[in-house]
């Protein structure tokens, strides 16, 4: 076979991988959840997506504002569907945010406030606010 043809099959192959695992990096955070009522002291989010492992967090919402965290949980990256989040359920308030937290302190242990920061994409949280009962 001619090295100039092989030369270029190489060279389109090694381009369409490129293409391909860049693609893949392209994640974009995001979460999903819907209002609901808390069954075994636990919430459920329908859809978390993550660029890195991360945690899961649920706080009150008090005026529109972030309050105390009352559960949290780890997640893997890419898409992790429908999970469960214990909370503490005597600290709920009606509505509540399900965020995003970076893993950056300790591995394994949310360290938030100290470390474990809310995860900003395009200079905004990834959160949802949603009801509770």
């Amino acid at each position: 076979m001619n090295k100039k043809i092989v030369f270029s099959l190489i060279g389109v192959v090694i381009i369409g991988l490129s293409i391909f695992l860049l693609r893949g990096n392209n994640i974009v955070p995001s979460i999903k959840v819907n209002d609901q009522l808390i069954s075994n002291e636990s919430v459920v989010v329908e859809s978390v997506t993550a660029v890195a492992p991360s945690w899961l967090v649920i706080q009150t919402e008090t005026n529109g504002i972030q309050g105390p965290v009352i559960g949290y949980t780890k997640i893997v990256k890419g898409e992790n569907k429908n999970v469960s989040v214990k909370i503490d359920s005597s600290k709920k308030t009606p509505k509540l945010f399900a965020m995003i937290h970076e893993d950056n302190g300790e591995k394994n242990k949310l360290d938030f406030p100290d470390n474990d920061m809310p995860l900003l994409y395009n200079g905004e949280m990834v959160l949802q606010l949603f009801s509770v009962e």
